[in-house]
């Protein structure tokens, strides 16, 4: 029930009303009926992906109650569509949240506990929502999506059936239990969940984007690319399908296609981030036509972008993607030059204190991974022991399966494929480490074992800058005898 205090009779319907669904559903904390009501339309438009539309409402909410912690948390998704939650307006819920109901300041810590990873946290406040509201479809749907992101595909599929047992309408959730299903490898059921998607939510872009996206990591890709233009005749600036159909012309064979698609993903949208991952993507398609100048050049124009809008974050980060492109094109000695740079960038830039050290942390690990891949074994071996004490220190999770990748890769060029592949096992499930394992194997001389990885890193059909440095290297090995 709300805490804060409204005059009248209209505290008295408001209160009523919300005694009455708290039954059920959450309810939500704000002394303006209007921006309660803009926080509702906005809701509808975030769960359809509409990020552009969510945000109007969220920011005339705010317009209408400053301190509206669930407009504010809502918002901080949106921000970043859905991928995870944009610090300052989350960080405003949670200053805001000791003045809300217990549902809501359970939901905002738990958001605050998915942007840190923390499971534990995670799971204490979803236990309480549950226990709390149960019949909330929506609650249902944020549990299962922090599932998810975190791994554990079983227990998300748990919380999202529920939530469609709850409502069988309730789209976003057989939106998430087809990607869920499709995860854990059940293509059938995930199929399943995407076509009832398409039925419960006639005449919307993301239905067919996530079909599409289905098909494509099944591999076919005329399907894909149908499915993908439907999303953007309905839709024509829906980023995600122009990333989609771009990855299914390139995977198909058809570069010039596939760079064009790119291009208008980037020039399609206002955001900056997609703009410049846009140019990655390009990049991506100069490696996979074995041009790594070309790819060089396309991240030249990164780092203007970022220098020109003045995004010294993205400027670092340029400098340690022409590092990475040289170090997986055969010239790690050059590669080691930008990753120094962009080390030396990071102690002048004007960045939050939490971002230069998360930075300073990442690069440890970068000069790691391009000594290794140099074969300097005793530089190597002092950046190995450098790393691990700045990690022991305050090193997150994915700090340390960036880490293992570059450890394995160290005991790879060593001969010493047992423990290469020990530490592997412990890196980020990505065709990197994929095709690094296959060549431990190859290595020690099991060329079907090595096959089986490199397969693994040629039917992966989403496309990054990362798969570009390998996917090339895993076909000359599949042509190995």
């Amino acid at each position: 029930m709300p805490i804060r205090l409204l005059a009248g009779a209209w505290c008295m319907l408001l209160l009523t009303t919300v005694a009455l669904q708290a039954q059920e559903k959450m309810p939500v904390t704000t002394p303006s009926i209007g921006a309660e009501e803009q926080f509702h339309q906005g809701v509808e438009q975030f769960t359809r992906l509409h990020f552009n539309q969510a945000k109007k409402h969220f920011d005339e909410a705010l317009r209408m109650d400053p301190d509206f912690a669930m407009a504010h948390f809502y918002l901080a998704a949106t921000l970043m569509q859905g991928s995870g939650f944009e610090a300052e307006h989350l960080n405003k819920a949670i200053e805001l949240s000791d003045e809300i109901s217990s549902g809501e300041k359970h939901l905002i810590r738990f958001g605050q506990a998915m942007s840190q990873k923390d499971t534990q946290a995670m799971d204490k406040h979803s236990e309480i929502l549950i226990d709390l509201w149960p019949e909330d479809e929506s609650l249902r749907m944020w549990v299962g999506l922090a599932h998810y992101s975190a791994g554990d595909y079983d227990l998300a599929i748990r919380h999202l059936t529920r939530a469609i047992e709850i409502n069988p309408d309730y789209h976003p959730a057989h939106n998430m239990l087809g990607y869920s299903h499709m995860m854990l490898g059940d293509m059938d059921s995930a199929e399943e969940s995407f076509i009832k998607y398409l039925e419960v939510l006639p005449g919307e872009a993301n239905p067919h984007d996530s079909y599409g996206e289905f098909l494509l990591r099944n591999g076919r890709f005329n399907e894909a690319i149908a499915h993908y233009r439907k999303a953007l005749k309905i839709s024509p600036d829906f980023t995600s399908s122009l990333k989609g159909l771009a990855d299914s012309y390139l995977f198909q064979g058809d570069m010039m296609m596939a760079r064009k698609s790119y291009q208008d993903y980037s020039r399609n949208n206002d955001n900056y981030n997609i703009k410049l991952n846009g140019m990655l993507y390009e990049a991506s398609v100069d490696l996979h036509e074995n041009n790594p100048e070309a790819a060089l050049r396309n991240i030249d124009r990164y780092i203007r972008m970022a220098e020109q809008k003045g995004l010294p974050y993205y400027q670092i980060r340029g400098m340690a993607y022409k590092g990475y492109i040289l170090t997986e094109t055969g010239q790690p000695e050059e590669g080691i030059k930008y990753y120094r740079k962009a080390k030396e960038m990071i102690a002048t830039a004007d960045l939050p204190a939490s971002m230069k050290k998360d930075l300073n942390t990442q690069a440890h690990i970068w000069e790691f991974y391009a000594l290794s891949s140099d074969n300097d074994m005793e530089a190597a071996e002092q950046a190995r022991v450098k790393c691990r004490k700045v990690l022991l220190d305050h090193g997150s999770a994915d700090h340390w399966k960036t880490y293992y990748q570059s450890e394995g890769i160290m005991q790879l060029k060593q001969g010493r494929y047992d423990q290469a592949r020990e530490q592997l096992a412990k890196a980020w499930d990505t065709p990197e480490t994929w095709y690094y394992t296959g060549l431990t194997w190859q290595r020690q001389g099991n060329p079907i074992k090595a096959r089986q990885w490199y397969q693994k890193v040629t039917r992966h059909y989403q496309n990054s800058l990362e798969l570009g440095g390998v996917r090339n290297k895993a076909l000359a090995g599949l042509q190995e005898k």
